[in-house]
Parts: structure tokens; C-alpha cells; sequence
């Protein structure tokens, strides 16, 4: 199907896509566009697709499946409140964030559930695309409230292209000297939320770095439960010296108002205008990610992980002071299922988990072509066609799945 916006027919990325009322669900890539798998038993009950700041779709199953047109439509919402007005209620930013923290154990889930994910990692060497790996995941978390070492990963299936990321001797004695990183498991930890108990250094909503950050209601949207505060977060101000050499901190904040729920969240190491910026991904991130949630039986889990993070390279700065040797991967983890009855899922076992320190690439998983026809993934955006021009230079992109699936 694909998610347009009423009357300009420009696509929706990102909105949900959800059988109502069920654990299911998946997401429209950049141009709107989705493939939703579900069991038949889910054809009487209702598809449900929605996005901050529209108007949701709703309507059957069974009669969205007999409509030939599969182009869904969304409209704006009319916003009457404006945020000079919500200020007037006596609530400034700072307490805003202050009520969702103090509420996140009350919003987000703090016993164990189970989670079925589809994942993908896109890796760039500067405008080129150099590797694709995709993966089905099984996630057992424990709980907002524990410690996010806790957590298990297992990955069920890979599909991988060649690779033609540059491997020089920097990234080589990386490796040697600190091994490999395991981006499924570092985007998975880019929910600062689920974080919050490995408070690190850039986790404003740690108790311990609140104070370091400053916040600004920039506006408001709405969505099916009501008002919802968009708040910008920064790092303070603290040695322009610094600032020149280590850029900002700096994100957005989408909270409801009906229940203080962080229901987005968008957060990243941005250029600041300084010299190191034409070493950052298109010029405007050195790190970004991107986190959404949605709510099933009263608790928000998250929905959609996406994150943007360089790869140790040789990176080499030519006579015009061009940079080339840039390599950052673009990784996505979609939830496709939420389960939180211990007789939904098969617990995850310690020697499956994954492994901070092993490259998902490097895992050896047999191709299995016909579980992925059946498979809820996040499509590739039409647009993006030079990610498939640029892998398949030499074979095509089928003939490398099998060749690496052996």
C-alpha cells in the first residue's frame, strides 16, 4: 500500500501501520509506501494508519483488502493551540520533561516482554553505497526500570550483500585493538528512554545531566489522544571554545499531554559550523537517531529505531581540502509484534544473545529466500534507486544473498 496526504498526494514516511487493537504492525518507508503480513484470523478487525500531525485511517480489513486501490489517504489536524497559550498554563518546558520522566515508569513497560523486529543496516562510503544487511530479530526485555545489559537480541535470519566497504589500516587496527560493534545491539540502546539506567554522558534525561540541557517549547501538533508538546533540547552553552571543536547536542521532544508520554524522539550530534563539519554524514551529523513509540494495552514500546553513525575509516583530505573516505551506516529496527504473555514467546537463552563485539556481517546464516517473501520489512525507498545501482556494479543483489548465505 502506500500513505499519501490528502489532497497533495505527497507520501507520509514513517506513519504506522497497525491491524487495531493488535500486536502487528509496520511502517511506510519515505515515499509511503508498506507491505503488511498478517494472520487471516485479523480480517474482520480494522487497519488502523497514523502519523503525528494527521488525521488517522481506519477501516476494515476484509473491505481495504477487496478495494483494488490500495492508496490510503491522511489529512491535517487543525491545531487551535498555539504554544504561547499552553506557556500561559503556568507549565515551562523544563517541567514538562520533568512530569514525562517522573512518568516513565507509569507509561512504559516494567515487566518482561518480547519483541519481533525487522532490522536493517545501509553502509555508505561517502555518496556511494558499499553493504546492506537486513535481519529478522527476536527481542526479551526486562523492563524500562532494569538495566539495559539485561536485554536479549537473537538474530533468526540475514540476508547480506557483498561488501564493499573500505577496510584500511585505521578501521583494521580498530578492530584488532577494540573488535568489531554490533549496531543492531547499539541501535536498539539509542531508545534513551529504555537507556535511562546506563546514564551516559549524552542521556538528558538522566537525573544526572538534566541540568546540562536547556529546553524550549517550539510548538504543538496533535494526535488520537490529544495534544502533544514538540520540544526542542540542547546542551547549554558552556566554553565556546569547545562548542567550535565538538559541535551540539541537540534533539526534539514530542510529549502528550493527556499522560505525559515520550511518544518521539529525535536526538543527534549536529554541525556547529566549525571545521570538522565536512567530516560529518552530508554535512550535518556526526550521530542522529530517531525513536518512536506506540501504544499497546496502556504501555508505549518502541515502534521504530532509525540511526545514523560513521564507521572507523581512512578517511583523506585531497589538494582542494575535499574530504573522501567518509563511511557511516543508516540503521533501522521496525517492530513488527509485541508480546508480554510468557506464553506469547520462547524465552531467549544466554549463549543466543548477541554479542556487543561481533559485526552482524561476519555472522554465518544460510539464505532462506522464501521467509522473506512472507516477511514484514520496511521497503526500500524507489528513490534511493543507486543503493541497488551501486551493489549490484557486479552481480545482482538475489545472486549475493545466496552467495553469502552459505
Amino acid at each position: 500500500g502506500k500513505v499519501l496526504l490528502k489532497n497533495t498526494d505527497e507520501p507520509i514516511s514513517y506513519a504506522s501501520v497497525t491491524i487495531m487493537g493488535k500486536p502487528i504492525g509496520t511502517a511506510t518507508n519515505e515515499q509511503g509506501e508498506f507491505t503488511l503480513n498478517f494472520p487471516h484470523e485479523y480480517i474482520n478487525d480494522s487497519l488502523h494508519i497514523s502519523s503525528l500531525g494527521y488525521k488517522p485511517y481506519i477501516d476494515i480489513v476484509s473491505e481495504v483488502i477487496e478495494n483494488s486501490t490500495k492508496t490510503f489517504y491522511l489529512d491535517t489536524v487543525n491545531i487551535p493551540i498555539q504554544p504561547i497559550y499552553v506557556l500561559s498554563k503556568g507549565e515551562t518546558a523544563e517541567q514538562i520533561v520533568n512530569k514525562a520522566i517522573k512518568n516513565i515508569k507509569k507509561n512504559y513497560p516494567t515487566r518482561l516482554y518480547y519483541l519481533d523486529a525487522f532490522y536493517r543496516e545501509i553502509s555508505m562510503r561517502d555518496d556511494r553505497y558499499a553493504r546492506l544487511v537486513e535481519a529478522a530479530v527476536s527481542i526479551q526485555d526486562f523492563g524500562y526500570d532494569t538495566d539495559l545489559a539485561s536485554s536479549r537480541l537473537r538474530v533468526n535470519e540475514i540476508r547480506k550483500s557483498n561488501d564493499y566497504l573500505t577496510h584500511g589500516r585505521t578501521s583494521k587496527m580498530v578492530r584488532r585493538l577494540f573488535g568489531s560493534s554490533n549496531l543492531l545491539l547499539i541501535t536498539y540502546n539509542y531508545d534513551f528512554i529504555r537507556a535511562m539506567q546506563n546514564c551516559s554522558f549524552g542521556n538528558f534525561l538522566c537525573k544526572e545531566n538534566f541540568n546540562r540541557f536547556e529546553f524550549e517549547i517550539k510548538e504543538c501538533t496533535y494526535n488520537e489522544s490529544g495534544l502533544v508538546y514538540i520540544i526542542y533540547v540542547r546542551d547549554r552553552p558552556f566554553d565556546e571554545k569547545i562548542k567550535k571543536i565538538y559541535n551540539n547536542l541537540e534533539g526534539t521532544l514530542y510529549i502528550q499531554a493527556v499522560d505525559y508520554a515520550i511518544i518521539k524522539l529525535d536526538y543527534g550530534m549536529v554541525a556547529s559550523g566549525n571545521h570538522y563539519n565536512p567530516y560529518f554524514f552530508q554535512g550535518k551529523y556526526l550521530a542522529y537517531s530517531s525513536v518512536n513509540y506506540k501504544n499497546f494495552n496502556g504501555k508505549y514500546y518502541p515502534e521504530f529505531i532509525r540511526a545514523i553513525r560513521p564507521i572507523a575509516s581512512d578517511v583523506v583530505i585531497d589538494k582542494t581540502d575535499e574530504v573522501t573516505g567518509k563511511q557511516y551506516t543508516i540503521s533501522t529496527l521496525l517492530i513488527n509484534n509485541i508480546a508480554t504473555s510468557r506464553r506469547g514467546f520462547n524465552r531467549i537463552k544466554n549463549r543466543e544473545r548477541e554479542q556487543p563485539k561481533v559485526d552482524l556481517y561476519e555472522k554465518k546464516f544460510p539464505y532462506n529466500p522464501v521467509f522473506w517473501e512472507n516477511y514484514n520489512i520496511l521497503l526500500l525507498d524507489p528513490n534511493l534507486k543507486s543503493v541497488i545501482h551501486d551493489l549490484e556494479e557486479e552481480i545482482p543483489l538475489e545472486k549475493q544473498f545466496k552467495l553469502n548465505g552459505k
